[in-house]
């Protein structure tokens, strides 16, 4: 069955975000004064009662003239919104009705979609009763509201559920994926285009001007019987060249949908393979544990596409960063889709990687016949491994019980995990390995 879908709507800095994170009772969208922060639509679950779940849908704020390339591209991501929904929130501020107001409300009123006008911010105005330029908007359904201060939201909590009263109870694993994965890399690296490549629809606005996603937004869709949660975050800078509070505040978006995502697909380009912030990008998703995939974007603009050249770049990558030898490589084009089946292949190879299960005799097996001849000795004593046992997944992390693991050095560590990889398939995987001292 259906998820029902409520879209909110309004102007600019009349507390969209601030409200949507409210009723989903968590700051998930970004919040700032600047107006206009929000461009693309953002999506979260949300709960009409205790039996039944609607999907609330942030859009950026609307223009009825355009005023530049990026409110066309904002108006058109609210208007695919509104077209869907079941019902639309018309966020204005209370205290401060313009005449974009009465436009919007003109562009709103054309559409099928039930509204209830939630005149926000009323925490500012000085009498108790609403302004009569809100009522002259003309919706019957109105819900006053401080967004900011949670006034009165639990009222509209409880009109938008009755509202939606004629829908029975919602599908709960419509959006039930089984993988997720993130889109991540430098700004302008084609992580929103290859987004909407995926989808095969405009879910996320595109531009050549860097640092255009803001947020990190999030979509479903079904691949060989598989559902996907594809998540296109917002564009990683430098530490040092993050300008402002809003940037900062896009960048600890991004480093939790690292952590969120199962997978994380990590863009690169031909011309400038992996710079010092890629591999700081690269480190946040180690440090995630999670699984890691390199996606070389815009490979339709290559001049030189023969599967020799794509060898070169996998050895100078390997060459650049030794230690990531295991992270697969895939040629991709949003352009005209080219890679974007043997993308999601590789996707679903490393999340059943992350899951993946040894039993015990088997590790002993391993330990018998790969590791136990090749085991360092210092000063005369050789490390000596015991047995060894899987401890966790996601990642894989395993533990080896041995004589003194003093006896035992980096590269020989590194060489446990590398013979697990080739031994047990794990591609793109992050392997956690510890060695303790087996009590006498």
């Amino acid at each position: 069955m259906r998820v029902p879908e409520i879209v909110i709507l309004g102007r600019p800095n009349a507390g969209k975000s601030t409200l949507f994170n409210r009723l989903i009772r968590r700051r998930d969208a970004v919040m700032h004064s600047q107006p206009g922060v929000t461009r693309d639509r953002k999506t979260a679950r949300y709960a009409l009662d205790a039996d039944r779940t609607a999907r609330l849908v942030d859009t950026g704020g609307l223009f009825p003239e355009f005023e530049d390339a990026f409110s066309a591209k904002i108006e058109r991501q609210a208007r695919i919104a509104l077209d869907a929904a079941d019902l639309a929130l018309f966020v204005v501020d209370a205290s401060a009705i313009s005449g974009l107001d009465h436009e919007l409300a003109a562009l709103i009123r054309k559409s099928n979609t039930p509204v209830i006008l939630v005149a926000n911010k009323i925490d500012r105005l000085r009498a108790a009763s609403l302004p009569g330029d809100v009522y002259e908007l003309g919706f019957a359904e109105i819900a006053a509201v401080s967004a900011e201060h949670g006034l009165q939201c639990d009222e509209l909590r409880a009109h938008i559920a009755e509202l939606l009263g004629g829908h029975e109870e919602s599908d709960q694993s419509a959006e039930q994926a089984d993988i997720s994965f993130a889109l991540i890399g430098r700004p302008n690296v084609g992580k929103s285009s290859l987004m909407n490549a995926l989808l095969a629809r405009e879910r996320a606005i595109t531009s050549p001007v860097a640092g255009t996603t803001r947020d990190s937004i999030d979509d479903y869709f079904s691949y060989n019987d598989i559902v996907f949660r594809a998540i296109d975050t917002a564009g990683l800078r430098h530490k040092a060249r993050v300008r402002d509070d809003l940037e900062f505040y896009s960048t600890v978006r991004a480093h939790r949908s690292i952590e969120e995502a199962d997978v994380n697909v990590l863009l690169i380009e031909e011309e400038n393979l992996l710079t010092d912030q890629d591999k700081k990008i690269i480190d946040a998703v180690a440090e995630a544990g999670r699984g890691l995939v390199f996606a070389l974007s815009k490979w339709d603009l290559a001049e030189n596409k023969s599967s020799k050249r794509i060898a070169e770049i996998k050895e100078k990558i390997r060459f650049q960063l030794p230690e990531l030898s295991w992270v697969p490589l895939c040629t991709t084009s949003a352009r005209n889709a080219h890679g974007l089946k043997n993308l999601l292949d590789t996707v679903i190879t490393v999340a059943a990687g992350l899951d993946k299960s040894i039993e015990t005799a088997e590790l002993n097996r391993f330990v018998e016949h790969e590791l136990r001849t090749k085991a360092p000795s210092k000063r005369g004593r050789q490390l000596k491994i015991y047995y060894a046992v899987q401890t966790g997944k996601k990642p894989p992390a395993f533990t080896f019980f041995v004589n003194n693991a003093l006896l035992s050095t980096p590269q020989y560590i590194q060489y446990i995990r590398n013979t697990l990889r080739k031994i047990y398939a794990f591609t793109g995987v992050p392997l956690a390995v510890t060695l303790r001292d087996k009590k006498e």
